[in-house]
């Protein structure tokens, strides 16, 4: 195609090269264009500058990379200090190690469940999964060992004044201050 131009042509494509070539809007498009036509073309221009780019990239990896190592360890002193203060804290309420690992435990069984809770969510769940329940009276029911002298000879009789003996005892109680 450029064997077929006119001379006319040929001097307007110049021109218009020239134009691009000097307007520093279009100047490193221009030449970007001719590398990529020309890719063993040497354009120090660019080539100083994909070599500053690439080396600039490679020190913002570099720096990318130690700020988030430096993230990642700050964020999992954080978490390791957070998880000592509420085994302190468990600890301090009375419970055992095996039983913070147990509420440890606990918590990653919620977890894998999708269920989210803390350690004094679980350290509740725990407790009350693993304590025995307090007494809920606070009277003390007195029980009489029956007399069983008679009952073989007649044990319905036996039964009868037993149950008597009963009756009188509620209906009467003795004190026993």
């Amino acid at each position: 195609m450029a064997n077929e131009m006119s001379e006319e042509q040929r001097e307007e494509m110049a021109l218009l090269a020239q134009k691009l070539a000097t307007n520093p809007k279009t100047r490193k498009g221009f030449l970007g264009l001719i590398k990529t036509a020309d890719p063993d073309s040497v354009i120090p221009e660019l080539d100083a500058a994909a070599e500053l780019e690439a080396r600039f990239d490679t020190a913002l990896k570099t720096e990318r990379e130690a700020r988030e190592a430096l993230e990642t360890r700050i964020r999992d002193t954080r978490l390791e200090e957070e998880v000592l203060t509420h085994r302190r804290k468990l600890a301090d309420s009375g419970f055992s190690q095996d039983e913070i690992k147990g509420v440890e435990d606990s918590m990653t069984e919620m977890q894998k469940n999708h269920e989210v809770v803390g350690y004094e969510t679980a350290a509740r769940l725990y407790r009350q999964d693993h304590q025995s329940a307090e007494p809920s009276g606070d009277t003390v029911t007195r029980f009489k060992v029956p007399d069983t002298k008679g009952i073989l000879e007649n044990p319905t009789q036996w039964a009868l004044n037993e149950a008597d003996a009963f009756l009188k005892e509620r209906l009467h109680p003795r004190s026993y201050i």
